[in-house]
């Protein structure tokens, strides 16, 4: 531990602040707030701003047009903001909530995915894949997905992070106009 580090609760300032959100100004608010609880003082007051943030965060998320979501290892949804919701025709978060990949694309699509996915997790790079899904409701969308590692202890990967977008429109303007 450097000369400049705090420790809070066994963890080094630096251990804590890649523990927390990386928004930094929330960061910095949660150190302080653990910083008072660790003084012994406040914890109600910690947990009200834990909250405040942790709930400002998820009406972010939920705003953007952009799904935003999580997938474990085994290809299933485990998180989604509300644009995956509308993305994947669904009504309501529970319904997509452990949905897995292969039931919202076709068998050759599914291959494309796992290999992609299997890519990212392989080398621990993100990445960006384009396919087609097959919503809900039968509609066939073109979605381009950003996908990250979510590395748990050790560095080991535990999931990914998306951020999916429907470019059906686009694509079929971009089509239009060549035409």
């Amino acid at each position: 531990m450097g000369k400049s580090e705090t420790k809070l609760s066994g963890y080094s300032k630096s251990r804590v602040m890649q523990k927390i959100p990386r928004y930094r100004k929330g960061a910095k608010r949660t150190l302080q707030a653990i910083k008072q609880a660790d003084s012994g003082s406040g914890v109600r007051g910690v947990e009200e701003d834990l909250r405040e943030t942790l709930d400002r965060y998820r009406a972010i998320i939920d705003r953007v047009e952009d799904c935003v979501g999580e997938v474990d290892l085994d290809g299933n949804i485990t998180f989604t903001n509300n644009a995956g919701v509308k993305i994947w025709g669904y009504k309501d978060k529970s319904e997509i909530y452990g949905v897995n990949f292969r039931r919202y694309v076709d068998a050759e699509t599914a291959d494309f995915v796992f290999n992609a996915y299997n890519k990212i997790l392989h080398t621990g790079m993100p990445d960006k894949i384009s396919y087609e899904i097959i919503r809900a409701d039968g509609e066939r969308r073109m979605i381009e997905d950003s996908v990250a590692p979510i590395r748990g202890e050790g560095g080991r990967i535990t999931g990914f992070q998306t951020v999916s977008r429907d470019v059906t429109d686009r694509i079929q303007k971009e089509k239009e106009l060549a035409a």
